[in-house]
C-alpha cells in the first residue's frame, strides 16, 4: 500500500480563496503572513495532498520572500512547512513515505543526513483530523519541528534541511504537481 501512497497521489489543482489575511484551500486556512524571530514569513503557495481520493493534508509553504523556482525554494533561507492533516496518519506511514522520497532523490546523500533522518522520524507523533506539523529553517539555527504550535525538536545543518524540504521542494518531490503549486513553479519546473 506504501507504494501506491507515494505513486498514485492525485493532488488538487492550485485554486484558493485569498480573503484578507488568509488563504483557504479545501476549508483549511493558513495565515499569509507571520513572524518567527524577527522574521517575517510570506505565505508562497498552497496545496492539497490526496491518495485514493481522500484528502490526507493541506500544505502551506512560507519563505522571507516570493520564490518561483526549486532552487530558491530549497535555498539557504529562512522557510517554513505548515501541514494540515484531513485525517489521522501513522508515524510509520510518515517515515517510510518520506524515506522513500529521499533515497530514490540523486540529489541526497542520505548516508550523511540517516541519523538526523532517524532523530527527527522518532520526533513525530500520530495525528489527527485538524492538527498541524510544522517544519521551520532558519540558517544558522536548523530545523525545527512543532506540532500544533509546540516545539519538539531541531535538527541542525543546511544539508538536512534542503533534503528534508526536498521531500515536497525538490526536483525528486513525492508529488511535483504540490511542489509546483507550493512554489509557485509550472509543470516542467
Amino acid at each position: 500500500m506504501l507504494k501506491y501512497f507515494l505513486i498514485a497521489i492525485a493532488v488538487t489543482s492550485f485554486t484558493h480563496d485569498s480573503m484578507g489575511e488568509e488563504t483557504c484551500l479545501h476549508k483549511r486556512c493558513f495565515d499569509n503572513e507571520y513572524q518567527v524571530n524577527n522574521v517575517s514569513f510570506k505565505l508562497n503557495g498552497v496545496g492539497l495532498f490526496e491518495f485514493l481520493k481522500k484528502d490526507l493534508y493541506t500544505m502551506a509553504f512560507y519563505v522571507d520572500e516570493q520564490v518561483s523556482s526549486i532552487e530558491q525554494a530549497l535555498a539557504d533561507r529562512p522557510k517554513a512547512l505548515i501541514i494540515e492533516y484531513h485525517t489521522s496518519i501513522r508515524v510509520s506511514w510518515m517515515n517510510r513515505a518520506a524515506e522513500k522520497v529521499l533515497i530514490k532523490n540523486p540529489d541526497v546523500d542520505f548516508e550523511s543526513i540517516q541519523e538526523r533522518f532517524t532523530k527527527i522520524g522518532n520526533s513525530y507523533q500520530k495525528v489527527k483530523e485538524g492538527e498541524r506539523y510544522e517544519l521551520r529553517y532558519l540558517p544558522n539555527e536548523g530545523t525545527s519541528l512543532w506540532l500544533n504550535g509546540k516545539y519538539i525538536t531541531s535538527i541542525p545543518g543546511y544539508d538536512f534541511a534542503k533534503a528534508y524540504f526536498g521531500i515536497w521542494l525538490s526536483e525528486y518531490p513525492a508529488n511535483k504537481k504540490l511542489r509546483n503549486n507550493l512554489i509557485g513553479a509550472k509543470d516542467d519546473a
